[in-house]
Order: C-alpha cells, then structure tokens, then sequence
C-alpha cells in the first residue's frame, strides 16, 4: 500500500507547510478520491507519492532510501494535469513504448505492452498520429497509456479534467472504471465531488491537512462539509445558481443535497 507517517511537506521560503503531518494509507486495488480547493495540497501530495518530491518531515514508504524511491517510481504512476507538456515523441506509438524502451525491454514485449495500453484506452487506431494532432481527450488518454505500459500498481491522476468537456471526460472516467477493473489502483485528483463519483473512498484536503475522510456511502453524512468547501459542481446546479442569481425562483427544483443523493443512488 501507499502508506504515510507523520509526512509533512514545506516549500523553501514558505512560512508554513503545504502538507502537515498526513497519517493514513491507500491500499492495492483500491479507487480513491483526493479533494481539495486549489492550495490545499493536492497536487503536493501527488508528487510526492511517486518520489518526484521528499517529504520535509516524517516518510512515505521510506522515501529517504534511494533505492525504494526508484521502487516508488515504477511501482505508481502520474499522470499530469497539461498532457501536451510531458509528450516528447512524434508519433503515439513512440510517446508510449518510450518508457519501456528506455526499461530495456526486447521489442516483442514493448509492441505487447502498447498495444494493450492503447486499446485499454481507445487509440489503437492512432498507432501512428502524431500526438499534437490528437484531441484534449485524446491526448489525456495518450498519457495515461503512457502511464499503463510501465504496469503500475498505481495511477495518480492530477486533475485530468481540467480543460476536457463534459463528453471526453465521460470517456476518461469510463477508461478509469476499465484500468480499476483489471487490478490498478485508481488515485483521482479533482476539486469536483461530481467528477469522481466511482470512486470508493473520499480524502477531503484543507490547507495541508486531512479535513475529511469517508467511504462513498458516507458522503451525504458529510454534505454540509463538502459543500462548505466548495467541493461539489455539476451543470444543473451551476445552472440552478445562474438562474436565481437572475431572480428566476426555482422552489419547485430539487435542492443540491438532493441531487447528490439521487446521483449517488445511481452510482450504487
């Protein structure tokens, strides 16, 4: 598992930690949610599950021994909020077998493993595309393909929605349920409840630190908490605070924690 103890996290110059003293642990096979406003340590806390940073104080898995952090790093997997940033190939074939490659694998192996990772993903069709041709969601897709050929226990993902429309981030949230099915460890990172809803735990984070941590069938229990935090979003109620802030009265409308209710009821 991905475990924490005591791990604290302080940027130089900063007069206070990103992260405080985080306690708790993210088992194998597990889909986890990981919430929080901007500034509240999520992507912080993404970096450092996979060792790109070391924790301040306290450790996760031992970080301070270089040999477990390259264990880290083959063993969980992120993936980045702009995938355009981290392409550095001409064709998807090559972005994807670049990892493997460099791994030394025989050819056999890396043409096995892309071609799993992009049909897993929908792109085998794209086999030989130049990536900047490719859409937002397909190029959301292309590294996470990127991410699956290295066969991680984990999949971090940094809020991979952030410039999808609702139609490609259907389909990414489809290809997650698909990677989760087979075994892989799904970390989501999001600032919208309403984007992770098939997840099977909730880890709210508020300046640093653990605000709230629950099971799916305990997220109405916590709306309050939720909703105070800013952390739920979905069209009809952004269309529903549009509409009264215009001073078009919608008592006849369903309130948010009802919507939430009936969205988690079809997500059972």
């Amino acid at each position: 598992m991905i475990e924490f103890k005591e791990l604290s996290y302080q940027y130089p110059k900063q007069n206070h930690p990103a992260l405080n003293e985080l306690t708790f642990s993210i088992p194998e096979s597990s889909y986890t949610c990981l919430l929080g406003q901007n500034g509240s340590g999520k992507s912080t806390l993404a970096r450092l599950m996979n060792g790109l940073r070391l924790p301040s104080k306290g450790a996760l898995l031992d970080t301070r021994d270089s040999s477990k952090i390259r264990t880290i790093r083959k063993s969980i997997g992120l993936v980045f909020q702009n995938p355009s940033s981290a392409m550095v190939s001409s064709t998807v074939f090559d972005e994807v077998s670049f990892g493997p490659a460099n791994l030394g694998l025989d050819k056999e192996e890396i043409i096995k493993r892309v071609d799993q990772s992009l049909d897993l993903v929908g792109l085998k069709d794209k086999l030989l595309m130049n990536p900047e041709h490719l859409s937002g969601g397909e190029k959301q897709r292309l590294m996470i393909a990127s991410v699956l050929v290295m066969q991680p226990k984990y999949l971090i993902l940094d809020e991979p929605f952030s410039m999808l429309d609702i139609q490609n981030k259907g389909y990414i949230l489809d290809v997650l349920k698909r990677i989760h099915a087979k075994g892989t460890a799904i970390v989501l990172i999001t600032h919208n409840l309403m984007d992770a809803l098939d997840a099977q735990r909730f880890i709210v984070l508020k300046k640093g630190r653990i605000a709230l941590d629950c099971a799916k069938d305990e997220l109405l229990d916590s709306y309050e908490s939720l909703q105070e935090e800013e952390l739920l979003s979905h069209p009809y109620l952004n269309l529903q605070t549009k509409l009264i802030e215009h001073g078009i009265g919608l008592q006849a409308f369903k309130t948010p924690k009802a919507l939430l209710a009936e969205v988690l009821k079809g997500r059972s």
